[in-house]
């Protein structure tokens, strides 16, 4: 869920005895490990409470732009839905009926057979091709309507970090130089200066 922002591995949390203070951090593997994994990632270390802080900004922010955000996102969901998946679906489907009536038809053409079985594959490939791309769409318009509801239900800034809510709004966070990037399950993106 955490990424950085310079090699795009993730952060992983390392409890840090440093000069005898001790606490929980967020480091890049790839810099953690770099004797394994021979990069050597410059990015950042950053302490665990400066990162829930962020993420809690961005989740007030994206609160605090609701009256925009909560339009747009409906907006979005109603083209998802309005999308013509259900009737590419049906044209592929009625294209697959002829081309399997007209495989019966020239059974003895070993050429015609070939290419309408070739097409057929084809047409096979590009529905499922459709159907995950619907599924994916389904996903992405449950994850606004989640971000909607709870957009709706909140009547004021949230004080606190709360796992539980992290991972029911946070997509990812991405950890930069200046600044941490928290991706909203939404699509929505919140820049935050830590």
């Amino acid at each position: 869920m955490v990424f950085c922002g310079h090699c795009e591995d993730i952060y992983r949390r390392v409890y840090w005895n440093n000069r005898g203070k001790k606490k929980y951090v967020w480091r890049c593997v790839s810099r953690v490990l770099k004797k394994n994994s021979g990069i050597d990632c410059p990015a950042r270390t950053i302490e665990e409470t400066v990162l829930h802080e962020a993420v809690v900004t961005a989740v007030n922010d994206a609160f605090a732009q609701k009256n925009t955000v909560i339009p747009l996102l409906k907006q979005n969901i109603e083209e998802v839905i309005n999308d013509d998946l259900e009737e590419k679906i049906k044209d592929i489907d009625k294209q697959l009926a002829e081309l399997q009536i007209e495989l019966i038809n020239v059974s003895g053409d070993e050429l015609a057979v070939e290419r309408l079985g070739t097409e057929i594959v084809d047409l096979r490939e590009e529905r499922q091709d459709i159907l995950t791309a619907a599924a994916e769409r389904k996903d992405l318009q449950l994850r606004m309507q989640e971000l909607i509801d709870f957009l709706d239900e909140q009547h004021t800034a949230i004080t606190e970090y709360s796992e539980t809510l992290t991972r029911r709004l946070v997509e990812k966070v991405t950890i930069l130089d200046e600044k941490i990037v928290v991706t909203l399950k939404s699509g929505m993106e919140m820049e935050v200066e830590a």
